[in-house]
């Protein structure tokens, strides 16, 4: 086995790991997009200019499906989030 074979082997190793990383599904896109946007309206509320507490959920919907590993955590998160938020926006 020449040294090519071995970088080769090594790149795909690595590839194959960073795949997991990076897995891509259809609820987890369809979480992202409905609750980045229940974010971003939270966001531009006057009641959540005014509570720091309101405006950091909404900051933290908007970006945490970037950092969750998959759907079922994206929605569990989500709902956790929206329900926080809501008892923030009623208290």
């Amino acid at each position: 086995m020449g040294v090519e074979d071995q970088v080769t082997g090594q790149l795909a190793d690595q590839l194959q790991n960073m795949q997991g990383l990076f897995s891509i599904s259809i609820p987890g896109l369809i979480a992202g997009l409905i609750f980045s946007t229940v974010g971003l309206w939270l966001w531009r509320q006057p009641k959540a200019k005014e509570d720091i507490r309101l405006r950091l959920t909404a900051a933290v919907l908007i970006v945490y499906t970037y950092i969750t590993p998959g759907p079922i955590s994206d929605w569990t998160f989500g709902i956790l989030l929206c329900g926080f938020a809501y008892f923030l926006w009623h208290e």
